[in-house]
């Protein structure tokens, strides 16, 4: 998602930089914005599975519903 990004706004500042930019520099350059956005969606998910633990309910009827 980073790297389309970064290529659109490359793109429309200098015409024709991706036509002779090296694509592996650029897949290295890309590759710290894709290790913080699998950190950030890890981070999203282990919150929202600890708030829906199951085992926290004692009532096994109240599984599923939606909490309100």
């Amino acid at each position: 998602m980073f790297s389309i990004i970064i290529g659109i706004i490359a793109e429309i500042f200098s015409l024709g930089f991706i036509d002779t930019f090296n694509e592996t520099l650029f897949g290295f350059l890309m590759l710290p914005f894709g290790i913080l956005s699998c950190y950030i969606l890890y981070k999203y998910l282990e919150k929202t599975w600890k708030n829906n633990d199951p085992s926290k309910n004692n009532n096994l009827d109240e599984i599923g519903k939606v909490l309100e």
